[in-house]
């Protein structure tokens, strides 16, 4: 993104992840904590960095899991063509 921004002196850096390794593993642990589980995804779906093809094929396969995604429609139709997501699960927002 640095070069479509005009930003002169400005350190650039990547975020950091939305949880510690080691608090993943306390909730992984503690099952109770994991009966439903609601997520939001904010962002693009081009292939490549932002295939969340796989993701979703786990969030699918999981019980009490669910995600909203947010992304441009143009994006969201591209990558649904050649995948079948259940819309019981996986919401979608433009």
């Amino acid at each position: 993104m640095k070069k479509y921004i005009n930003a002169k002196n400005v350190k650039f850096e990547e975020l950091p992840p939305g949880i510690d390794k080691k608090d993943f593993n306390i909730l992984k642990n503690n099952e109770r904590d994991l009966r439903k589980v609601e997520m939001i995804y904010v962002g693009g779906l081009a292939d490549g960095h932002y295939d969340l093809s796989l993701f979703l094929e786990e969030v699918e396969k999981k019980e009490g899991i669910n995600i909203s995604i947010c992304t441009r429609k143009n994006e969201w139709e591209e990558f649904k063509k050649n995948k079948k997501f259940d819309s019981k699960k996986i919401k979608v927002y433009h």
